[in-house]
């Protein structure tokens, strides 16, 4: 068997390894320059800026989900199709204090109710603006909708991280006949 084995290795071709003579090594750090050529102006991000679809993957745990997430311009939001567990209810509310995007999900469930608070940094990627990343923090489910949402800041009540990812909306163009 080991002589079929090493007879079959032998008449497989293989690759050649070829070496190029390299120049000499820079002793800097190569600049970031070319990163700055792909990056495009967005101009001032504000609220309106994040008004659109998200999918939204939170990590919990040892759970991880996936949930479309609709932030509406008036602070509202929508929850739709989600991986995770099936809740029967949602209300939430979302505001952008200028330096990051602040989430209240407030999940109802057969049996039982959850409110968290994801509060994220705006990462500038390219053309995928704005995309959030961050800390998923308890909520209270009994909180007043009309009031702001209050964060606690200590890192003991941070209970996952989330990412949220804008899902660019398609324009499609119709046809002139």
């Amino acid at each position: 068997m080991l002589l079929v084995l090493a007879l079959s290795l032998q008449s497989t071709p293989r690759a050649r390894l070829v070496r190029h003579a390299t120049e000499e090594v820079a002793e800097e750090k190569p600049s970031l320059s070319y990163a700055a050529k792909t990056r495009i102006d967005v101009g001032e991000i504000t609220s309106a800026s994040f008004v659109g679809q998200y999918e939204l993957e939170e990590k919990e745990d040892a759970d991880t989900s996936k949930t479309l997430l609709q932030l509406n311009d008036d602070g509202s939001l929508i929850l739709g199709a989600t991986n995770g567990i099936p809740f029967t209810a949602v209300q939430g509310r979302w505001e952008y204090d200028g330096d990051a995007l602040i989430v209240e999900l407030i999940r109802e469930y057969e049996t039982y109710s959850t409110s968290r608070i994801l509060i994220g940094d705006v990462l500038e990627l390219d053309k995928a603006l704005p995309n959030v990343e961050g800390a998923i923090k308890l909520g209270d489910v009994g909180a007043d909708p009309t009031t702001p949402i209050v964060v606690d800041a200590s890192p003991e009540a941070s209970v996952g991280f989330f990412i949220a990812v804008k899902i660019p909306t398609v324009v499609l163009e119709e046809d002139e006949d």
